[in-house]
């Protein structure tokens, strides 16, 4: 699996629908890896943050207790749960590793009543973040968190999947369409 920081010591990203091996580089200011997809079948380069983990689980459980994810990442700008859970995978194993992950860290939360009955400062982005807690426990407590996030996985399967099924036709496309021109 490529990461966005092994990307600076190794150019080379193999595709999570073709396994093609493509080069890359980062764009100095955005730090977007380029070209944004395989050059054979058009997947767009994921670089999977899955071990890391808990960032994406966590990133996910605030975005689903209404919190602030969006802080200074302009190209997942309210984007829905299902897309943030594309963005951290590559593979069908991936997405159960962030919903696992989430699930854990929403268990933690389970019986945990709030220390206090008011946000903790006056700072808008914390005073949202406390808010996002309060409602995530109210969450794990009913069993909501649990069945949204079996929702969440279902649908990401199932957009993975369909991602994987065009991208692997365009591939075949783009391959007959090559042999044609060679013969």
């Amino acid at each position: 699996m490529t990461h966005l920081n092994d990307l600076a010591r190794q150019p080379t990203h193999t595709c999570h629908v073709c396994a093609t091996d493509f080069d890359t580089q980062l764009r100095d200011l955005m730090r977007y890896p380029q070209p944004p997809c395989c050059p054979a079948c058009d997947a767009p380069l994921r670089i999977s943050n899955v071990p890391i983990g808990q960032g994406a689980a966590g990133e996910l459980l605030v975005l689903l207790a209404g919190g602030p994810v969006d802080r200074g990442h302009r190209s997942n700008f309210g984007a829905p749960p299902v897309l943030r859970i594309l963005y951290h995978v590559r593979t069908e194993q991936d997405v159960d590793a962030v919903i696992e992950e989430a699930r854990r860290a929403g268990s933690l939360l389970r019986g945990r009543a709030s220390s206090s009955s008011t946000a903790p400062s006056r700072d808008p982005l914390k005073a949202a973040l406390w808010a996002a807690t309060v409602h995530l426990r109210e969450q794990a407590d009913s069993g909501l968190l649990d069945w949204r996030l079996t929702d969440l996985r279902e649908q990401a399967l199932q957009l993975l999947r369909a991602e994987r099924e065009h991208h692997l036709h365009v591939y075949g496309c783009r391959r007959a369409e090559s042999q044609v021109r060679n013969n």
